[in-house]
């Protein structure tokens, strides 16, 4: 039987700030001195630290990549920006500039995107907990309303009844897979 040496472990202090988000040492490569040609020196100098940057180039490029690989694969794709991923309303103005339509989970954000522009025909309105007044609002102005559970079905079939007219949506179908979610 082939036994191993025992060797004493060797713990090295290592900084914090010398890893990145994966726990791995940073390289010169992960480490960013500009956004955009601005030294960030720059920023922090003229808007204070902590500082949170968004750049306008590299969103763009993004939203265009992302168009792209799904448009070359599928005929009709509809981008829709998550608005509770970050409704920062120059994020969200600059994805709309590029084509992409607003997802949005409440009134707040609802009326966020409405403000900046969006066509309500453009709104994918989600979420569990729509009241009354706003889904009203949202269905005279036309926008795409994704039920998520029966007692909303039945609030969108009273409003619609109420305007003699029939609300077009759209269902989430969770089928039984055998799978349970360990959350």
């Amino acid at each position: 039987m082939h036994t191993m040496t025992w060797e004493t472990p060797r713990i090295a202090p290592v900084e914090l700030h010398s890893l990145n988000s994966f726990g791995r040492r940073r390289t010169h490569s992960d480490s960013q001195s500009e956004i955009d040609g601005v030294p960030l020196a720059t920023l922090v100098e003229r808007y204070g630290s902590p500082l949170y940057v968004t750049s306008e180039q590299r969103l763009r490029a993004n939203i265009r990549r992302i168009r792209q690989a799904f448009t070359r694969r599928y005929a009709q794709v509809i981008h829709g920006w998550s608005y509770k991923t970050n409704y920062n309303s120059a994020v969200c103005s600059i994805l709309h500039q590029e084509g992409s339509w607003a997802e949005v989970v409440s009134r707040f954000e609802y009326e966020k995107a409405r403000a900046l522009g969006v066509p309500a025909e453009h709104i994918v309105f989600n979420g569990p907990n729509k009241q009354r007044p706003i889904l009203e609002r949202a269905i005279s102005e036309g926008a795409l309303l994704h039920v998520d559970h029966a007692d909303e079905l039945a609030l969108i079939e009273s409003i619609g009844e109420e305007r003699r007219e029939s609300v077009p949506v759209t269902l989430r179908v969770n089928f039984e897979t055998g799978y349970s979610e360990p959350w």
